[in-house]
Parts: structure tokens; C-alpha cells; sequence
């Protein structure tokens, strides 16, 4: 059926228009709708007037269409042209102003961190002249840079600050300001043994604390053990990171449903990693100590990890990890960090080896996007190790005669 280009709708005459007037009609759009006239102005003429005087104006309404279309086809043309010259760091600027969304100050420091490193060792050049030579001579700078105590950055860091770097260059590469996806060469990081505690050091470690907590006088150390220790039960108990806890208000706890309930904090601006909003279930464990823990507090608190009045026992989320390796080396335990690798990774792999439990159900419990991610969690080396040790402590033993 052929489409009408002039309709009356109510009081006017419609001209219908192709969204692009030199591609020309498609069937699965309706077009642009212009008013040409009023019907009440156009009623005193015969209708051949009429028709003619419609069919004119809608033609002039083509022709200004068309040329706004030009405009707005050529305006196009020279603001991707102008974004082809944007320079670094414009476009740190506008990825920073996304990553705020979602990310953390934290998060968005570490990575404007890396960038400024790149900068000072390329300079502030046209994001769309970056070469495989800016790639080297960053790597360059790192390897040579010097903290202001003289150490050199550790593989480790100059492997993350290239990879935050990566992560910028997908990101202009998805918004079409570099034309081909880059992947960056990158220092080679030693791989180290994963540091694991064994189950029978993480009770030990809480016992200690309770005991550091009730042999305390002073308040502020007093405090101190008991956020310690209410930290490391949510963490042996629901394998939640550092962060979550940290950030974790009260009122997201819900013990009569026996979750908790992990969601952004906009007053602290923490998001949970990977924009995850997972309800974490509360085990026998943790009810009875949570329900004992709420009847001791005063009802200003409103953290988990509250200083008694309202306010957080750590203003800042690394500050917890600090507190908890500390305390690790009160103890004489070995430097790890104590909620990544302590409890989180020794967790993982007690699930995974000791209960045989399947990887997909540990995944969704530590809150990973993949099973592979769950994967490197597992401590396999000291698994495997000790499982050769106890083949090995099967053998038979050597005769008098042949010692």
C-alpha cells in the first residue's frame, strides 16, 4: 500500500518525511511528521488549489529538511574529525567521568594514578597517535622510575599501572577515538606460592583476638579487637571481601530473614565490585553471634564496624586490611594480607578440596564473575604438595640392612 505524504490529523495537514531524506523510505520507520498548514486556513479554496498550494508547501518543507540534514551531516563529520584529535588527557577525563558511576574514589585514583604515570613518560599527545613505541618507552619509565626512598617499582606494580593503562585504550577503542583495539606488551610478573592459612589458623586467630579483646582496659584498643573480630566472623562465615565489610551498614543486616544484604553506600561511595548486589545468607554461627552483638550496642551505631556513636571505626577501607595485618603480626602469623589470601583464598580452597563442594556453588558464594576467577583463589600448590607428602610418608620403610 502506497504511504500517504499529506494527512489532515485534528486541525492540520501532516507532511510525512523519510527519517533521511537522501536514503529515502524504510519500512520499519514511520518517518518525520511536519505541519504544513492548518485546515481551517486552507478551506476557502477549490480543491484543486488546495492541493496544489499542499503539494508546494510540501516540497519547501523536503527542501528544509534536507538542508538540515546537511547541516547536521556535515556538523557531524567535523565533530568526529575534532575527536580524532582529542588528546589524552581529554579523554582520561570523559573515561573518568563513566568510571564514576560505578567505580569507587579508590578505584578511580589507582587507575588516574596509572595514567599519570603514562603521561609523564609520553607526554599529553593525540590519543589517536598512540604507537607501539609510546607502549615501550612507558614500560621504560616504570622500570626506571625511583620512589622518593629510592626502591623501584616491584613487576607487580608496573604490571598493574600497564594494565589500567590497557583498560583505558579498550575503553577509546569502544568509543571509536583509536581505529583498532590495542594490546599492550607487558613486564613478565614472577609467579609466586599463594600464602594460605590453614582453617586451624583462622579459629586460632579469632580465639586470640576475643582473648586480645577481653584482657583489653583502654577503650580505643578495646574497640579495636572487637571490630577485628566482628570482621573476621562476617569473613570466615560469608567469604565477603574486606570492603563489604567495611562499608556495611547495620541496617543492611536482617536477621529475621538471616541475610545481609550487600548494596552501594552512596554517603561513603563504595560499590560492591562488579556492581554485584548479592544477599548473603547468615549461618547458625554468625546468627547467634550477630544476635548477641546487636544486644551490646548502643542505638546510635548504625556500622557494623561502628566506633559506638555513629560514626565508622575506620574512615577508610584499607585501613581495616592495615588494622588486620597488623594484628596478624601480633600473633606471629606470616605477612599475608589477611582477608584476601588469610581468610578469603584459605576459605575457597577448604571448601573446594575438603568438602569436594562443585566450583559454580564456591563461585557464587565469593561473589566471582567466573569459575576461573574462583579458580586462582585456590591455594593447588600447597594442596598438591601435601598431598604427595602423605604418599610419600606411605612408603615402606627401609630395612635395618639396606639403612
Amino acid at each position: 500500500m502506497a504511504r500517504k505524504l499529506i494527512t489532515i490529523e485534528g486541525p492540520n495537514y501532516i507532511g510525512h518525511y523519510p527519517h533521511d531524506i537522501e536514503e529515502g523510505w524504510r519500512p520499519d520507520r514511520n518517518g518525520l511528521r511536519r505541519k504544513l498548514a492548518s485546515v481551517a486556513d486552507l478551506n476557502h479554496l477549490e480543491k484543486h488549489e488546495r492541493n496544489s498550494l499542499l503539494k508546494n508547501l510540501y516540497y519547501q518543507k523536503e527542501q528544509e529538511i534536507r538542508k538540515q540534514q546537511a547541516r547536521a551531516y556535515e556538523d557531524n563529520l567535523k565533530k568526529e574529525a575534532s575527536r580524532k584529535k582529542i588528546k589524552i588527557r581529554e579523554a582520561l577525563k570523559e573515561w573518568m567521568e563513566e568510571l564514576r558511576v560505578t567505580n569507587s574514589e579508590k578505584t578511580l585514583r589507582n587507575y588516574m594514578h596509572s595514567a599519570e604515570y603514562y603521561l609523564k613518560s609520553c607526554g599529553n599527545h593525540p590519543l589517536s597517535e598512540f604507537k607501539r613505541s609510546h607502549n615501550i618507552k612507558f614500560m621504560d619509565y616504570l622500570q626506571s622510575y625511583r620512589k622518593a626512598n629510592g626502591e623501584a617499582l616491584s613487576p607487580v606494580t608496573i604490571s598493574k599501572h600497564i594494565r589500567h593503562f590497557g583498560v583505558f585504550l579498550n575503553w577509546a577503542y569502544e568509543h571509536d577515538l583509536i581505529p583498532k583495539k590495542i594490546k599492550l606488551k607487558n613486564v613478565r610478573v614472577p609467579q609466586k606460592d599463594m600464602d594460605t592459612l590453614d582453617i586451624e589458623k583462622i579459629v586460632q586467630a579469632m580465639v586470640l583476638c576475643k582473648e586480645k579483646e577481653q584482657a583489653q582496659h583502654r577503650k580505643a584498643e578495646k574497640l579495636r579487637y572487637t571490630s577485628l573480630y566482628r570482621a573476621m566472623m562476617v569473613a570466615k562465615n560469608t567469604l565477603l571481601r574486606a570492603g563489604s565489610i567495611w562499608s556495611l551498614p547495620l541496617e543492611n543486616i536482617d536477621l529475621k530473614n538471616r541475610i545481609i544484604k550487600i548494596r552501594p553506600v552512596p554517603e561513603l561511595n563504595w560499590h560492591p565490585k562488579g556492581i554485584l548486589h548479592p544477599d548473603k545468607p547468615i549461618n547458625d554461627e554468625l546468627y547467634r553471634f550477630l544476635k548477641a552483638d546487636f544486644k551490646d550496642r548502643n542505638p546510635e551505631e548504625r556500622w557494623y564496624l561502628d566506633k559506638g556513636d555513629g560514626e565508622q571505626w575506620r574512615k577508610d577501607g584499607g585501613d581495616l586490611s592495615r588494622e588486620a595485618a597488623k594484628f596478624f603480626k601480633e600473633i606471629g602469623y606470616p605477612k599475608i594480607k589477611p582477608f584476601h589470601h588469610g581468610f578469603r583464598s584459605a576459605l575457597i580452597t577448604h571448601l573446594l578440596v575438603d568438602h569436594k563442594l562443585p566450583i559454580s556453588i564456591v563461585q557464587h558464594m565469593a561473589d566471582h564473575s567466573t569459575p576461573a576467577t574462583t579458580a586462582k583463589y585456590l591455594d593447588s600448590r600447597r594442596i598438591s604438595q601435601k598431598e604427595v607428602a602423605n604418599l610419600l610418608s606411605r612408603l615402606t620403610k627401609p630395612s635395618p640392612d639396606e639403612s
